[in-house]
């Protein structure tokens, strides 16, 4: 198994010949592979140098800074597995970035590369100043390499870090809380999931030379409180830690108590052995490059030069697009690899006279203002640069006032990174942690659900022909000639600036890394080329190859994570692809009320998941009045959108009336459509999509909504279901049904989320012999477990939940399975609904909740009162508003 010993330890001075041969000769000789320095009180380049040429262990970096007790250096053992990547003086004296690469042996004999990213720092001692240090040290920790932090944090990660420490007073009254500067980096530090590695073991304390454990003993007690590392007159404190992630498991820990200086040297032994780095992210263009003014001019000149060989290929477009795209792309990689390049070339450039300028002035030598003054300002501009990487970044400017931008990001989303620990194909399995084996069994799981269903084209015929036609045509206002004609009308270019201009600039772009701002920023060119190329495409019998690529991404849901099922899967295309789909779906939304029943408030113009909320709060008031005595079939379906089969979609939309053309256009997207999953970086096989809507494609609720269509028509034209009677009209359920003849709801439906109103058993029966026959031609499959009938018991004020299974199964059968669950509330669509007349008001009393929640994060900071008046506009009010829509607040709460 291979490890890693990374020591650190504040030295108080290595400037002196003397404290230089006792020190360093102590490190060369312990069993540290990497350490890492503070204060060590260089202000020259000759000390520098001095010092580097006394260790001879391996290579060394040293920082000085413009303070006299700043210093930082990490000092590295030569090993035949380590090599160093990268080195940046991140803030002289106070913060040194080295990136290196350790090789391993994997269990199939291969050598595997991790890469890490270690930050020694040396935090100022002031408050203030510690804060701003920590806001600079976020911008370098957004990186596919495993972090390490180590260094002298000068401040607390919890209470008992210092040995003055007490929790309360006799009064009860909490002592000593943590300072809002700690809370921000205790809070960075756990989002990126940093364990204090000396806390995971026992601390041995260690003593060098000897005699020293005598002072010590006679001052701290026999204990010692071996857990600190700054010890002075009769307090202590544990100041230096070494942070990494939680996977670096920690194998011993010594603290080294010297005479040299106060702190004990902190040292940590870290196991790598089932450890796996992140892969690499996919590229992607920044704004960064697209906001430089010599790129911005050399990519219009690429399109231009792309633009005059149109002609060559007339017949050919898309493959013109192709390697426009490839050009553009390879352009775009080039220039951000020289843009990097000559920022880093000048910062260090303006480090090296920002230190010289430093130099002359404390031996009393001219300084040149100008040049002091410039290399400021380049330091100054790359740090803030640097900050501007960092994940959910955000700058806010109000009236005058600078609001802190590190806490306007937090107040939003926290910035954990997504990463799966293991899979597992099926509960009993093995977990498997590496993430080759990972993607297999992603691959597997995903290739079975994606597979081409074995289901019968006249199985599907007779599903439709079985049906009532003449009623169900009835049923919807259907589509007009000119609508069809719309539907299959050439793409204009009005219809591609609507769409570019509507995409949102922060999505993440496709494998091929062109984002919405490179289209936005070039649609002046890039729009009647790309017009061309869409009808050309459409006109064919096959897309180009990047049409059809996708790259699968995970994010986790609820239950067990080593499973498979349990990840929400999106697919990311590239945006070309998107321009395409999203023209479709346009062109369909627009005609989607006049072919879908009005209880689907999913992806349809015009209709909203508050319709289906308020029909639920009416469904609840009659039942409370016991108007109603029936009960609400709430239905569960696995992966609804991954299992529908494409020959029953494709019948599904002729049947609705569209146009042969335009199934054919929507058919082009997905005839070889295939996806490549991602987990943690790395990426896996290529997987047919041989079933299934995109999940990320702007078409896929739309084509999902029709494909259920087809059966909740069915369930709506039968007649031994009577549903729930629809008020006189003018009342709260009668504009949901506007556009449907009959009188009667039978259902609720958004999106996949179906529930249906039922009055008996035999009615329970139809809806679900309606729906198996549904599974067996579309692929669908209705969770019977998770599944629920939802009952009314109006005298008690209470709510019955039994299984499906249980109540379509032999009376026998529920009399052995009584499985009733009784509640006051239920969940339905994220609001709590009840038939107790106070019931209702739990939404309310969650939602006070949620806000004191975001009212006590807020209240350590410094907001005036425009910036306060922003915070409610933005986070406060949105969570009321669907509520306040279905429930008005409680007089009291």
């Amino acid at each position: 198994m291979v490890s890693l010993t990374i020591a650190t330890w504040n030295v108080r001075g290595l400037r002196m010949a003397a404290r230089q041969n006792e020190i360093l000769p102590l490190l060369a000789t312990g069993l540290q592979d990497i350490v890492i320095l503070q204060e060590t009180h260089l202000v020259s380049e000759q000390q520098r140098s001095r010092v580097q040429r006394l260790w001879t262990k391996g290579p060394s970096f040293w920082s000085y800074g413009e303070e006299h007790q700043a210093g930082v250096a990490v000092l590295i053992k030569a090993r035949r597995d380590l090599s160093v990547d990268f080195v940046l003086e991140a803030l002289p004296g106070r913060l040194l970035i080295v990136d290196f690469t350790l090789l391993e042996l994997s269990k199939d004999g291969e050598k595997e590369k991790r890469a890490f990213r270690l930050c020694g720092l040396y935090a100022p001692v002031v408050a203030s100043q510690r804060r701003k240090f920590w806001v600079h040290l976020k911008g370098y920790c957004s990186t596919h390499r495993f972090l390490l932090i180590a260094g002298d944090f000068n401040n607390r990660s919890k209470l008992a870090d210092y040995s003055t420490y007490i929790e309360k007073d006799c009064s009860g009254k909490k002592l000593n809380p943590l300072t809002p500067e700690e809370r921000l980096l205790e809070s960075f530090l756990s989002d990126r999931s940093l364990k204090d590695k000396a806390l995971e073991v026992t601390n041995q304390l260690n003593f060098v030379p000897l005699p020293c454990k005598k002072a010590f003993i006679e001052q701290y007690g026999p204990q010692g409180s071996g857990k600190f590392t700054w010890y002075q007159k009769n307090r202590a404190s544990r100041l230096d830690r070494i942070r990494a992630p939680a996977e670096l498991k920690s194998l011993s820990c010594r603290l080294t108590v010297t005479p040299w200086s106060d702190h004990a040297m902190l040292e940590v032994q870290l196991a790598l052995g089932e450890v796996r780095p992140r892969g690499k992210p996919l590229w992607r263009l920044r704004p960064k490059t697209i906001d430089n003014m010599a790129c911005k001019e050399e990519i219009a000149s690429v399109v231009a030069n792309m633009m005059t060989l149109e002609d060559l290929y007339a017949s050919e477009l898309p493959e013109w697009w192709e390697r426009a795209k490839r050009v553009i792309r390879k352009t775009c990689q080039n220039y951000e690899y020289v843009i990097n390049r000559k920022d880093l070339q000048r910062y260090q450039q303006a480090v090296y006279d920002f230190l010289k300028c430093h130099q002359n002035v404390n031996q009393g030598l001219p300084v040149n203002e100008q040049v002091l003054k410039l290399s400021r300002t380049v330091i100054q501009n790359f740090q803030l640069r640097q900050k501007l990487k960092r994940k959910n970044y955000k700058e806010f400017r109000t009236k005058g006032a600078v609001v802190d931008v590190e806490e306007w990001a937090g107040a939003k989303t926290p910035c954990s990174s997504i990463s799966m620990e293991g899979l597992r194909r099926c509960e009993g399995d093995l977990v498997e942690a590496d993430p080759k084996s990972m993607l297999k069994v992603m691959e597997g799981f995903y290739g079975d659900l994606y597979s081409k269903k074995a289901i019968r084209k006249d199985d599907i015929e007779s599903f439709f022909n079985n049906a009532p036609q003449n009623l169900l045509e009835s049923m919807c206002e259907g589509l007009t000639q000119q609508d069809r004609e719309d539907l299959v009308a050439p793409v204009m270019e009005e219809e591609i600036w609507q769409v570019i201009f509507q995409g949102k600039t922060k999505s993440a772009p496709g494998p091929d890394g062109l984002g919405w701002m490179f289209y936005k920023t070039f649609a002046k060119w890039l729009v009647p080329p790309l017009t061309r190329v869409i009808n050309q495409l459409l006109s064919r019998d096959n897309l180009t190859d990047s049409f059809y690529q996708g790259v699968l991404i995970f994010f986790p849901k609820q239950g067990d994570l080593t499973l498979p099922q349990n990840w929400r899967p999106i697919v990311l295309t590239n945006v070309d692809y998107r321009i395409v789909a999203k023209v479709l779906n346009n062109r369909l939304a627009k005609l989607a009320p006049k072919i879908i029943l009005g209880p689907q408030t999913s992806a349809v113009p015009g209709r909203s998941m508050l319709d289906s909320l308020c029909l639920f709060r009416e469904v609840f008031y009659l039942a409370q009045r016991g108007e109603w005595k029936g009960g609400i079939l709430s239905l569960d379906q696995t992966k609804a959108f991954d299992r529908v089969h494409h020959g029953f979609m494709w019948e599904a939309l002729a049947r609705k009336g569209l146009p042969l053309r335009f199934v054919k256009f929507i058919q082009l997207l997905y005839s070889k459509a295939q996806v490549t999953p991602q987990i943690n970086g790395h990426r896996g096989a290529p997987i047919r999509l041989n079933s299934g809507v995109r999940q990320g494609c702007p078409l896929s609720p739309l084509l999902y909504v029709l494909v259920l269509d087809t059966v909740l028509c069915q369930i709506q034209a039968k007649e031994n279901i009577t549903g729930l009677r629809v008020p006189s009209p003018g009342g709260a359920i009668t504009p949901l049904l506007a556009d449907v003849a009959v009188k009667r709801v039978k259902y609720a439906v958004h999106a996949d989320d179906i529930s249906f109103f039922v009055n008996n058993r035999e009615e329970i029966a139809s809806v679900m012999t309606t729906l198996g026959g549904y599974q067996q031609v579309s692929g669908a499959q209705i969770n019977l477990q998770k599944s629920r009938l939802i009952s009314f018991v109006r005298e008690k004020g209470t709510l019955c939940l039994s299984p499906v299974e249980v109540v379509t199964a032999s009376k026998q059968t529920q009399q052995e399975n009584q499985t009733l669950e009784r509640l006051e509330e239920c969940k339905i669509l994220g609001l709590w609904f009840s038939i107790k007349p106070s019931g209702w008001e739990k939404n309310w009393h969650l939602w006070l909740k949620k806000i004191k929640e975001y009212f006590d994060k807020w209240k350590p900071w410094r907001l005036n009162v425009y910036q306060k008046a922003v915070y409610v506009k933005t986070y406060i009010m949105p969570l009321a508003l669907n509520l306040a829509a279905v429930y008005p607040p409680p007089r009291k709460s």
